[in-house]
């Protein structure tokens, strides 16, 4: 993500912040630096301050996503914050996966969902991450990870534990090692979940030390309860489907191609399952890439494919020069003198393979089946065992004939090495799609078909996104079950309305989750996502709203991302 993409964030973050103690809009105080004390009592007050300045940031729904120490300033005593060039708007989403030159500029304090690496919503969980490095500087001298390269730096955060801060410095007592450490967890369900928590236990702290009381008696919250309903982050119901999806990739690291299908209603998950490969992918120092096929589209020969090829390119140009010096004499050797019959759908291809010359003249149907040929040859040269490549070509219900005929020749190909590709299609439009049903009945073991989660389940995918154990959900999670019939798309839209509406509730009195039955129990059953959300629209922040009314239109298709 670069800064100039979020433009369009400021306005509205600099609104949401007028007024807002602690904020150095224009980066003119000096930074705190390396020389912090390394007094306990004067550490944690300053760890404190930068705590409770990052929590007023995210009260006013403000997620900052480059917090580092350069980012904190000094001025009078007082801790600000600067460096709102990544600030965006709460909303808690998938980063996709980011090219490296195209994350900030300092990734040493980066959280593993910020890389768009790990099938993770990034939200201000985040930012929690970043001051957990950040703490880890200021103590010890160096970040949390010392790699240099921003790949190796990625695959830390991805991979690696840190070195307990108190094994650099000694004079961290073993309470504060652990709270940094927490704020470094891989996952953020794992971390602090509020600013304010954290800045809490830091009082805690600092006050014991001031009196002279050993920290390991002071009674530490511990991760947090979740006061919000969110986004579930486990796959629920999927162990066989996934287990197959993993073995598939995890063979072509070992060398040639395979091709699955995940078969499903709208909203059934097959999006958020196939996700579930891009932290391995990047582990293996792969590439993830996805092209949408459209239904409005199908005029438009190759679309999909061609939005995820162009996908890879971007990935491609933003590799270490290391990499590139091996692959730009390749690409022109490797495609031929036809080369240049790509220009027209990757325009990006000179900046890797130099200038292409014409290609031959064709009657139309030998150029397509030229376009299909350079296409699969392509995706030959840039992908191997050792960096595989992984492509999702979604809503193949809709795809026109070449690029059916794209899908079959990439899994005919007995020559590609390190390639997996995953077709996602709506399994009841299935019958509309005559190519496509050709293909896979061609291979229906390749076939992944997604049901909706019976109710043991839908405990299990409520309970996490309320922060609860299964079985404490039962009777709220069987109502949502019998409103959408255990679709996990429309259950999770679900309980996030009956949040917005104040039909669930979270008593803090009583430190549970509290909902009305009676309201619960009238509401209509929906037989489907698309007619949930027409009727949602009115809860629905107006962007929201604005986007969802174009992926309900009927047979839009958006809707089968979850």
């Amino acid at each position: 993500m670069n800064p100039e993409e979020h433009v369009s964030h400021r306005p509205r973050v600099a609104a949401l912040l007028d007024g807002v103690t602690g904020i150095d809009w224009n980066g003119d105080a000096p930074p705190l630096g390396d020389e912090v004390p390394r007094d306990l009592v004067r550490f944690l007050g300053l760890a404190e301050q930068m705590a409770r300045t990052v929590a007023r940031v995210h009260e006013r729904g403000v997620t900052h996503g480059d917090l580092r120490p350069e980012n904190f300033r000094w001025r009078n005593k007082e801790v600000l914050l600067a460096g709102f060039g990544y600030a965006v708007t709460f909303q808690a989403g998938h980063a996709g996966f980011v090219p490296l030159d195209r994350l900030p500029p300092d990734a040493a304090y980066l959280a593993p969902e910020q890389t768009g690496r790990m099938n993770c919503p990034v939200d201000h969980r985040a930012d929690l991450y970043a001051l957990g490095g950040t703490f880890y500087r200021l103590a010890t001298g160096r970040p949390p990870f010392a790699d240099r390269e921003r790949s190796a730096l990625i695959h830390a955060h991805l991979a690696k534990e840190p070195l307990a801060p108190g094994e650099l410095a000694p004079w961290l007592p073993p309470a504060l090692s652990q709270i940094i450490l927490r704020l470094l967890a891989k996952e953020p369900d794992e971390r602090y979940q509020s600013a304010s928590g954290l800045a809490e236990d830091l009082a805690q702290l600092r006050a014991a030390a001031e009196r002279g009381k050993p920290l390991d008696q002071v009674s530490l919250r511990a991760t947090g309860r979740v006061l919000l309903p969110r986004a579930p982050r486990r796959q629920h119901g999927r162990d066989q489907a996934l287990a197959e999806l993993r073995a598939a990739f995890d063979t072509v690291t070992r060398g040639g191609n395979e091709c699955l299908f995940l078969a499903g209603e709208a909203g059934v998950g097959k999006t958020s399952l196939v996700n579930e490969l891009q932290r391995p992918v990047a582990l293996r120092a792969g590439r993830f890439v996805r092209g949408k096929c459209e239904q409005f589209q199908r005029d438009r020969p190759l679309f999909a494919p061609v939005q995820a090829l162009r996908q890879l390119l971007t990935l491609l140009t933003g590799e270490s020069e290391e990499v590139l010096r091996e692959l730009r004499p390749r690409l022109p050797a490797g495609l031929g003198p036809d080369a240049g019959a790509l220009l027209e759908l990757l325009p990006e291809l000179p900046l890797l393979a130099g200038e292409l010359p014409p290609p031959a003249s064709l009657d139309p149907r030998e150029a397509q089946r030229r376009l299909t040929e350079l296409l699969v040859r392509f995706v030959g040269l840039v992908a191997s065992p050792s960096r595989p490549l992984v492509l999702v070509l979604d809503d193949l219900q809709w795809a026109d004939q070449p690029t059916v005929d794209f899908v079959t020749a990439l899994r005919e190909d007995g020559n590609l090495d390190g390639v997996l590709l995953a077709g996602l299609f709506r399994r009841d439009e299935l019958e509309r799609a005559p190519a496509l049903r050709r293909l896979t009945e061609q291979a229906p073991s390749a076939v992944l078909q997604l049901e909706n989660l019976p109710p043991r389940e839908m405990s299990s995918l409520v309970g996490e996104m309320l922060g609860v154990p299964a079985d404490e959900m039962r009777e709220l999670a069987g109502e949502i079950h019998r409103a959408t019939q255990g679709n996990p798309f429309h259950a999770i839209e679900l309980v996030q309305s009956l949040h917005r509406e104040g039909t669930l509730v979270f008593d803090a009195v009583r430190g549970r989750w509290t909902w009305d039955a009676a309201a619960l129990a009238i509401h209509p059953p929906s037989t489907n996502v698309v007619e949930f959300l027409t009727h949602n629209l009115s809860d629905l922040p107006p962007a929201t709203a604005d986007a969802l009314v174009v992926a309900a239109a009927p047979n839009r298709g958006q809707i089968g991302a979850a």
